[in-house]
């Protein structure tokens, strides 16, 4: 019998969008660490930190960060479907 994977928690999953949709929009916009940290609000060592995936910032933060650069944010719920 094959073993189940581990869930992910939500939580986990939803920092990892937002840490994704950051970097990717950082990148886009063409901005260097300190660019990026005065206009998130953030202080430098956390932008290293986020672009190296280190350090763990909330979920808010995040939110709030990728607000900050633009972007809107949205959560989305929806119920499972029963597999047939």
């Amino acid at each position: 019998m094959a073993k189940k994977k581990p869930m992910i928690p939500a939580s986990d999953q939803l920092r990892a969008q937002l840490r994704e949709a950051i970097l990717y929009r950082i990148e886009a916009l063409g901005l260097s660490s300190t660019e990026a940290a005065s206009i998130i609000g953030m202080s430098i060592a956390q932008v290293s930190r986020l672009r190296h995936d280190h350090g763990l910032l909330s979920t808010d933060r995040l939110a709030d960060a990728a607000q900050s650069l633009g972007l809107i944010v949205q959560l989305r719920v929806i119920r499972p479907y029963r597999k047939r």
